[in-house]
């Protein structure tokens, strides 16, 4: 019987207790093996806040390189099948994804099935029409939020200059208050991993949906023949 993915067990068999919350956190000083050096001229991605347009750098350094490539296979799998759900590795936990020319669009869905966040990331690419559009639907999706907090709040500008992110918590999150954390920084991560394959593709459209098939198919193999499928 599998194990709940916020326990496991430490080097005495004894069950150890690991949050949801540390899964996604930003990797530290502490974690250097597992750390990878910034990629020369990449630049910080823009995480922005739907709700209120908070905005905070995030470096390719904060994503460790288990997490990246565990969640690598887990977003190809999402961008190939699009409206299938994909479990993200924590308990009842799924999400779907879109992959279109310049962008990615997400949205989380909780136990009970519905959404909980929606985000999108916005790359560079030579139809930047599609990668706007993205950042405007995730921008509508907090709508519900701006209203009940202040009717008058002013519409969130254009997108930045990519590479951005830009997530919005949905009602469902009511139910969940304690998952706005680290659905935070599963975003940060998951447009991280996704920038990651559309730079290797240089950015061509063909070429990033090749890449996500080969992820997905390759990775299938190697996870479902030796330690099964994360679900």
């Amino acid at each position: 019987m599998a194990r709940s993915p916020k326990t496991a067990l430490d080097s005495r068999g004894r069950r150890a207790r690991r949050t949801v919350a540390a899964r996604w956190q930003p990797v530290t000083g502490r974690d250097d093996d597992l750390r990878p050096s910034d990629p020369v001229n990449v630049p910080a991605l823009l995480h922005v806040t739907a709700h209120d347009g908070h905005m905070r750098e995030s470096l390719r350094s904060e994503v460790g390189d288990r997490v990246a490539a565990e969640l690598r296979f887990l977003l190809a799998l999402a961008c190939a099948l699009e409206a299938a759900p994909v479990g993200i590795g924590v308990s009842g936990w799924v999400m779907t994804a879109r992959e279109r020319p310049g962008s990615l669009s997400v949205r989380v869905y909780g136990p009970n099935g519905l959404a909980v966040v929606a985000f999108a990331a916005g790359a560079e690419h030579d139809a930047p029409r599609g990668r706007d559009d993205a950042w405007r639907r995730v921008v509508d999706e907090a709508t519900w939020f701006l209203r009940g907090a202040s009717p008058d709040a002013p519409p969130l500008v254009e997108p930045p200059e990519p590479p951005w992110l830009i997530g919005a918590l949905l009602p469902a999150v009511l139910m969940y208050p304690e998952s706005a954390g680290w659905l935070a920084d599963f975003e940060r991560c998951a447009a991280w991993v996704w920038l990651d394959i559309a730079t290797r593709a240089n950015r061509s459209e063909q070429a990033v949906r090749e890449t996500i098939r080969d992820i997905a198919l390759k990775d299938a193999w190697i996870l479902g023949g030796r330690r099964g499928v994360p679900a």
